[in-house]
């Protein structure tokens, strides 16, 4: 099983936007205010470290089940 990670899309002249790597509906913006791309990395990376904490430490026993067969069915 692998572990989920941040995916980020974009960069340079195109806006950067992120999602979780097992999460396909989860997506990570940074804020109009961040300036610089490192900056909207950093940002987007903590938002992606809240999530994973909230949701992929926490799975109860149906939950890491339902994700595991998700997971092994993708593709």
């Amino acid at each position: 099983m692998k572990t989920p990670h941040l995916e980020i899309v974009g960069g340079g002249a195109v806006p950067l936007s992120g999602h979780c790597s097992s999460c396909p509906d989860v997506k990570f913006y940074p804020t109009e205010k961040t300036a610089g791309e490192i900056q909207k990395r950093a940002e987007m990376k903590a938002a992606f470290d809240r999530h994973f904490i909230q949701k992929h430490l926490r799975d109860d026993a149906s939950q890491a089940a339902a994700r595991i067969v998700r997971e092994a069915t993708q593709d």
